[in-house]
């Protein structure tokens, strides 16, 4: 996790009704390095939960270069939080080598733009507006990419902009 990822955590426990989720238990697969999430079901405990997963690998200043793994990564958070959610949300853009590994099993990901997951978080908030909408509700948000902070507010990098604390406000 970076800076950046924290504080866009953080900024949705502190500025919206969403409630984050204590962290969860993890244990140490034993045959893949990969990690296994215990969560407790949501129909358990009467809350809504959504998913929004984004890779991207591109940089956002010319001296960083561009990562490899961006995209992976919100792939198997995806693939590992979506099941049990009420809604999940992948944006991000498979290079080639994770387009033949992921594509053929794959819901389409949305493109990782800032307009995108404005439209997503406007999606959600409608969904929580629906008359059974339970009370609780959670999100889990996964960003892998680069990110940084500028004039004192945390940012990730997206392929049209940056994705900034005040456009989180402006959508929750």
């Amino acid at each position: 996790w970076s800076v950046s990822n924290v504080l866009l955590a953080a900024v949705l426990t502190a500025t919206s009704g969403f409630a984050l989720p204590q962290p969860p238990l993890l244990e140490a697969a034993t045959s893949t390095p990969a990690l296994a999430f215990e969560l407790p079901e949501a129909s358990q405990r009467q809350v809504d939960r959504y998913v929004i997963a984004i890779g991207f690998n591109e940089p956002d200043r010319p001296e960083r270069s561009k990562l490899r793994f961006a995209d992976d990564d919100a792939v198997r958070i995806f693939e590992v939080l979506a099941p049990g959610t009420r809604k999940a949300f992948l944006l991000t853009r498979l290079d080639e080598e994770s387009q033949e590994i992921y594509a053929s099993h794959l819901t389409p990901a949305r493109p990782p733009r800032k307009s995108e997951l404005m439209r997503v978080m406007e999606e959600i908030r409608e969904d929580l507006q629906r008359p059974n909408a339970r009370k609780e509700s959670e999100l889990f948000f996964f960003y892998a990419g680069n990110g940084d902070e500028e004039d004192g507010v945390g940012y990730v990098h997206l392929a049209d902009g940056r994705f900034r604390r005040p456009d989180l406000e402006q959508v929750v």
